[in-house]
């Protein structure tokens, strides 16, 4: 059994990153319930921020740590935003939501993106950067829907 198992969930940053990026639900519940995870959900957030800087227009200092308060942000509002959904209009029975559970599934939830940085090479053709940026962008939304179904306990 290895990282790449789906049957055996680790604490390693790596195996969770490998694991949501499977879409793979046990990952999702476990970093939700472990409050540990918030640290490496942000650490994915951040790794994410710059493979997108990178893809988009090269490491430059300035611009990087913009791009990185920008995600980190729209990471946290965007958990919240879902958090303040899951008590108010979609609360379900037997359901306790957190804040935290939520922004640790949707911070791993990240881990896809992080592939746009593979788009730094020069060789590869634009419409195949864009294709790959489009596909890993869905890739992105599926992870994400993943987590918020597993981080709120939604069936469906």
């Amino acid at each position: 059994m290895g990282v790449f198992d789906k049957q055996q969930p680790s604490n390693s940053m790596i195996a969770r990153m490998i694991g949501a990026s499977r879409l793979d639900e046990r990952i999702y519940d476990e970093v939700g319930s472990d409050s540990r995870a918030i640290f490496q959900a942000l650490g994915v957030v951040i790794l994410a921020a710059m493979a997108t800087r990178a893809a988009l227009s090269g490491v430059d200092f300035a611009p990087l740590v913009v791009a990185i308060f920008r995600l980190s942000a729209w990471w946290a509002a965007l958990s919240l935003i879902i958090y303040l959904l899951s008590i108010t209009l979609f609360r379900t029975p037997g359901s306790v939501p957190t804040w935290g559970r939520v922004a640790r599934a949707m911070g791993f939830a990240q881990s896809p993106i992080i592939l746009r940085g593979v788009l730094i090479f020069p060789f590869i053709p634009g419409v195949l950067v864009a294709i790959i940026f489009f596909a890993l962008l869905i890739w992105q939304f599926a992870a994400i829907t993943v987590a918020v179904r597993q981080a709120l306990h939604y069936d469906s």
